[in-house]
């Protein structure tokens, strides 16, 4: 990447009070951050009233893996509506980059949730791919397996951004929503490759 890049990690007010190291597992996302996100997916489909179905996920590492247990979460508990009071349980897209799921479904169970998952992974036996299509729908989750000696690199190259994109054109917003776009604050527009 050129420009200066962060990596996440879940922060809370008790982890200054502790001399223990700071953690990534499932626990600190599930107790700490996933709730956090909850309440902004909220603020965005309440006051600005963008649909759940409209706001996509893009996560490299520990973001993607955050981005896909938030999806996991919002599809098992759904997200309430304060206009139509339904919980609504399907986001617009996940992309993770190298950031695996962590949890699993009950043995011998598939959830099935809808949103439409793309994974890339640079593990050639990365456990979170059987994860992904028994925990999102099967024809909605693309998994890449770029298999290379590990490492948590971004999409190199036009082969492997191309499969991103791909992935993207059929999730994203397309011309039949205007209207949508113009009502939330947007422009109607074309999407256009820049070349340096």
């Amino acid at each position: 990447m050129d420009a200066p890049s962060y990596t996440w990690q879940p922060l809370s007010p008790s982890d200054f009070l502790t001399d223990e190291p700071l953690t990534t597992s499932l626990e600190a996302i599930t107790k700490h951050t996933i709730p956090l996100f909850r309440a902004l997916l909220r603020y965005l489909t309440t006051s600005l009233r963008w649909p759940l179905e409209r706001i996509h996920l893009f996560g490299w590492a520990q973001g993607g893996t955050v981005a896909l247990e938030l999806a996991r979460d919002i599809g098992v508990r759904g997200l309430e509506d304060a206009q139509d009071q339904r919980h609504h349980r399907r986001l617009g897209s996940v992309t993770s980059i190298c950031g695996a799921l962590l949890s699993a479904p009950p043995l011998g169970a598939a959830l099935s949730l809808s949103t439409p998952v793309f994974y890339l992974t640079r593990q050639p036996r990365d456990a979170s791919s059987a994860l992904l299509r028994r925990t999102f729908t099967g024809d909605a989750t693309t998994v890449c397996v770029r298999a290379e000696k590990g490492g948590m690199d971004m999409p190199r190259g036009e082969e492997e951004w191309g499969q991103v994109m791909r992935f993207w054109s059929g999730v994203l917003a397309r011309p039949g929503d205007a209207q949508w776009m113009r009502n939330a604050g947007g422009v109607e527009g074309d999407v256009y490759e820049v070349v340096r």
